[in-house]
């Protein structure tokens, strides 16, 4: 963090990303206007968000809340079945042994639509999804192509991950290390319940704000800017992570 910390103070970090996008909002708005380009998943609003704060939500990602309910059983009875999901914590155990392990407490599994647990019917529905939004996304940022997906569950006894970044900021469109777009929607609804597991977002600079995670919202920000924090929960809390490169 104290790297990222001094690379923001030399160059805002939003500043360096939004050189991978192809227009600026303005354009963007043109471009709409006379059908050069059309969302299908994501308002343009959302999009012009994204581009000057970095972050945005989408609310209703997901609109039959029953893919949603199904989604989390299946994620929830996982995180219960012995092996089937891996403490996070361990993950990269042997080739970074600098990584505090004691940042995060979820547990994961990575998602492939040809092998458990991603090609589980109760996932399907949601993971086309993401692979239409990664559509849309490139339709304005330079990706390159690879997604990764993840499931997570953080347990409710006060599971949290402490504040990170995805990425390192980069302005290379040609670079296929760095994530560009994280996307996290949320399964099970922890606002209605007030059993916490909110995400703090340290964006802009200097400030902070806290997105509640309500069942079927979907979080958007650029990964090598937002610094981001999982608060505490009291309740099972299950999520699907996107990471677009």
């Amino acid at each position: 963090m104290e790297l990222l910390a001094l690379m923001d103070s030399e160059e805002d970090s939003l500043d360096v990303v939004r050189k991978l996008f192809y227009c600026t909002n303005e354009q963007r708005a043109i471009y709409l206007q006379n059908g050069l380009i059309a969302f299908n998943l994501i308002s343009p609003s959302a999009i012009d968000d994204l581009f000057e704060s970095g972050w945005t939500f989408v609310d209703n990602f997901i609109q039959d809340p029953s893919i949603l309910e199904v989604a989390a059983r299946f994620a929830v009875d996982l995180s219960n079945t012995p092996g089937a999901m891996t403490k996070a914590s361990l993950v990269r155990a042997d080739d970074d042994p600098y990584r505090d392990r004691s940042a995060r407490d979820d547990v994961i599994a990575w998602l492939h639509d040809d092998s458990p647990p991603g090609n589980h019917p109760a996932l399907a529905p949601i993971l086309f999804r993401m692979k239409e939004l990664q559509e849309d996304l490139s339709q304005f940022i330079s990706l390159a192509g690879e997604t990764e997906l993840q499931l997570a569950v953080y347990k409710g006894d006060g599971g949290r991950y402490e504040r990170h970044r995805d990425a390192f900021p980069t302005d290379d469109p040609n670079d296929q290390e760095q994530r560009r777009v994280t996307a996290v929607l949320y399964l099970t609804d922890h606002h209605a319940k007030g059993s916490g597991g909110d995400i703090k977002l340290f964006r802009p600079l200097g400030s902070q704000s806290v997105v509640e995670t309500r069942q079927g919202r979907l979080l958007l920000f650029l990964s090598g800017v937002v610094d981001h924090e999982v608060l505490p929960v009291s309740a099972d809390r299950a999520a699907i992570s996107a990471w677009m490169r």
